[in-house]
């Protein structure tokens, strides 16, 4: 066979496999996805191969193997660098805890291991010869673009619950169609997803969202009605997510997986604090989770800024940034960035409005009313031989997070720089009434940003352009970056470290930040003995 879409050297090693199987008077086909991936042009990056072989069969003829799997068949053969599975042909039945297997039976036919697989696409085999095996019509669903069970689909997904979780994971990554009858087992079968522990769960609904169709994905998930029946519930009803959908449209350009799930909690109108819990409840990695939280906390913080605000006092403005430099102190830079970019994925109305007054599951993100999506049951899947999308599934819907890096955690929790800081100080206040006028000593304030207007409103309209330019006025941003140590605060002051040093040290941040005060050791020490004589 020849491949196109897996890497060379990956696909001699399996060629190699393969080879020596036969060689050793066994059967052998590259199987599932990898033939599925390498006929629709897609990126292949493991390839699978299943045998006549017994397990200890194979490992007699290969030196290096791990027996990953062994009572389900399945050896690991470490060939070239490349670690490939080979799986001995079974049948499975058993099926108690509607996930794994209880008995295992190995067979010498190919079609009785296809048989037990999920769905056609993934029931094709392949010999070194190019030629293919395809009893249950696998490479005509490929071109139909549909996705369909091998035989009873309600059976299929009694056996493995999860299999409804991958139908439509399937059907969202790769835009296709799910079949009549396969729609109709899975609806049948939805309560079983309660059987299903809740890293399978979360891993199946975060390739769908980190994938290249996530609204389409979250539009299926919602007409399934499966998210609520697992053993951590998603906490929003199917109308919910209707309702979001309009705030979504920009899900799908997000490389951030973090990004992703926050734009979601955010059009859902999550809270930071709920969205902690329910991201704790379905066992994100706490990278994740922080990230995601801290995104929607700067929003929290921006809500609360644009709720105080009074337009037509002096100074408005003025304190709007000073708030917006607190946020990005208090969270993070890159929480901040990430919350700009979600209001940017949200919309050019959002995007270039975000001091608009909108209140809702968001500042500057219009509410759009709700229309009821169709029941489950009022909805079929596409018809057996539809080639295009489920019928019913809008473009537009749902959709939500991939890989997150791009969100760290906050980064204004920085320990400081001397012994007596706690790493968790207090971030810079969120007003700026403690903050002392800028000493006489202090820079005049960067360039660009404008004193207060006195006109009849003296708030510029606020977009994330110029969120990003107070940002990018910041001199300093981290505790770590202050040219004044706890130490050298404590050691001026004559007192001991305490709670009120971590409040002292981000009051200083807020001020040089901001523009009050120069980063300058010996005037941050002077202001600080003003700050304590004012307390």
């Amino acid at each position: 066979m020849e491949w196109r879409m897996a890497p060379p050297g990956m696909a001699e090693a399996a060629g190699t496999v393969v080879a020596g199987l036969v060689a050793g008077g066994h059967e052998a086909y590259f199987v599932g996805g990898c033939l599925r991936d390498e006929l629709l042009g897609r990126p292949v990056h493991d390839i699978d191969i299943t045998t006549s072989a017994l397990p200890e069969e194979v490992m007699s003829l290969f030196p290096r193997c791990v027996p990953t799997g062994l009572a389900h068949g399945t050896i690991t053969v470490l060939q070239e660098g490349y670690s490939l599975e080979v799986t001995t042909y079974r049948t499975e039945s058993g099926y108690a805890d509607h996930r794994r297997p209880e008995h295992v039976v190995f067979v010498r036919d190919v079609r009785e291991d296809l048989r037990r697989r999920d769905f056609t696409i993934n029931a094709i085999c392949c010999g070194l010869d190019g030629g293919r095996i395809d009893p249950f019509g696998g490479e005509r669903d490929l071109k139909l673009r549909v996705i369909r069970c091998v035989g009873e689909a309600e059976e299929r997904f009694e056996e493995d619950a999860l299999r409804m979780l991958r139908c439509v994971r399937f059907a969202s990554v790769l835009d296709f169609a799910i079949a009549k009858n396969t729609w109709r087992g899975l609806l049948r079968q939805r309560d079983k997803l309660a059987h299903i522990a809740v890293e399978r769960v979360r891993a199946e609904v975060e390739r769908i969202l980190e994938g290249p169709h996530p609204q389409r994905g979250l539009g299926l998930l919602l007409r399934s009605g499966l998210l609520p029946r697992g053993k951590a519930p998603f906490p929003w009803t199917g109308r919910d997510l209707a309702a979001a959908a309009a705030r979504l449209a920009g899900l799908g350009n997000l490389e951030s997986a973090r990004l992703r799930w926050a734009l979601l909690l955010h059009a859902l109108g999550s809270s930071a604090q709920c969205a902690d819990e329910l991201l704790r409840a379905w066992t994100f990695p706490g990278a994740t989770r922080t990230g995601v939280v801290a995104v929607l906390r700067v929003r929290e913080a921006w809500d609360a800024a644009l709720s105080s605000a009074r337009p037509q006092a002096s100074g408005a403005g003025e304190r709007l940034r000073r708030r917006w430099i607190a946020a990005v102190l208090g969270h993070g830079q890159s929480a901040a960035e990430g919350w700009l970019t979600l209001l940017e994925a949200a919309g050019p109305d959002a995007a270039s409005a975000v001091g608009a007054g909108a209140r809702g599951p968001a500042a500057g993100v219009p509410v759009t009313a709700a229309v009821a999506p169709a029941t489950a049951e009022d909805v079929p899947a596409a018809d057996a031989g539809a080639p295009a999308r489920s019928a019913g599934v809008p473009a537009t819907a749902p959709v939500a997070p991939a890989t997150a890096e791009d969100v760290p955690a906050a980064d204004a929790g920085a320990p400081a720089r001397s012994a007596g800081v706690p790493a968790t100080a207090p971030v810079a206040p969120a007003t700026t009434e403690d903050v002392p006028a800028a000493d006489a000593g202090a820079p005049a304030r960067s360039a660009g940003v404008p004193d207060a207007p006195t006109m009849a409103s003296s708030i510029p309209p606020v977009t994330t352009r110029l969120l990003r330019s107070w940002t990018a006025e910041m001199p300093i941003r981290t505790l770590a970056e202050l040219a004044v140590s706890g130490h050298e605060v404590t050691a001026a002051l004559e007192k001991r470290p305490g709670p009120w040093l971590g409040v002292l040290l981000n009051q200083l941040l807020l001020a040089v930040a901001a523009g009050d005060l120069a980063n300058d050791n010996q005037l941050l020490l002077q202001a600080a003995q003003r700050m304590d004589r004012d307390e």
